[in-house]
């Protein structure tokens, strides 16, 4: 699948603004148009919806700092000291699954339940075997 140079991209989406007409001849005109200009690189319009539902690429250069609250969301889930609310633990598998970078908020939520485990952590009594 080829990508769409800049050019064909700013054409594709004026062509695909017109489908949004009150006008059915324009609203055909434009899925035509829109329809070639996909065809000319190998595309059609599953491989644009395809595209548009994929996360943005990662901007990180490095795996380390994408891969850390997938450690994190391990750390907490393993920990002796956890007990979790299914919602909690939902959370914490899903982070511990997720490639990609969390949203800030998913990031907040994820520090928040490790200061738990770690607050939790000091409080418990040291046991010597």
């Amino acid at each position: 699948m080829s990508i769409l140079d800049p050019a064909e991209t700013r054409r594709l989406t004026s062509t695909l603004a017109l489908l949004a007409s009150p006008v059915d001849g324009e609203v055909l005109a434009a899925a035509g148009a829109a329809k070639r200009i996909l065809a000319k690189r190998g595309l059609g319009f599953t491989d644009l919806a395809v595209r548009q539902m994929l996360p943005p690429p990662s901007s990180h250069r490095s795996d380390e700092p994408v891969r850390q609250h997938q450690q994190q969301a391990r750390r907490c889930l393993s920990s002796p000291h956890a007990s979790w609310k299914p919602h909690e633990s939902k959370f914490l598998q899903q982070m511990a699954e997720q490639l990609r970078k969390p949203t800030q908020p998913q990031q907040d939520w994820l520090d928040g339940l490790c200061d738990v485990i770690a607050r939790k952590a000091r409080k418990a009594p040291d046991v010597d075997f």
